[in-house]
């Protein structure tokens, strides 16, 4: 009879143990997958964010005028066929910095090609 009851302890032992652990593994893939949607939610409310920070920073009507002066101004500038790829506004960039802006100025100007006519003398 003691061998009973100590099998019988046994039992209850291990079906309780199983059950605590399948309780928390349940309980964990819980807590995980609400993790997992509370990171989505932060992350989509921040995607929001930032899309409504760019619609606002944009004026379509500004940038609808400007871009074909761009292009215009592209195609007399250079000789031959321009293919224009890519516009970035002054604007789009506010997180350069000052010393950024006054190389990029120097570099631009350094650029700058003056057209001069030579006259010739002939004798």
């Amino acid at each position: 009879m003691a061998m009973e009851t100590n099998l019988g302890n046994a039992v209850i032992i291990a079906v309780v143990g199983f059950t605590v652990v399948f309780i928390c593994l349940i309980f964990f893939a819980v807590v995980i997958s609400a993790i997992n949607k509370l990171d989505r939610v932060i992350t989509e409310s921040k995607q929001k964010k930032q899309l409504q920070n760019l619609q606002q920073n944009v004026a379509p009507a500004e940038t609808e005028d400007v871009i074909p002066v761009i292009i215009a101004a592209a195609y007399s500038a250079v000789p031959g066929e321009v293919v224009v790829r890519k516009i970035t506004f002054a604007h789009e960039n506010e997180k350069d910095n000052t010393w950024k802006q006054i190389s990029r100025s120097q570099n631009i100007h350094s650029h700058n090609i003056q057209k001069t006519r030579v006259i010739y003398e002939s004798k």
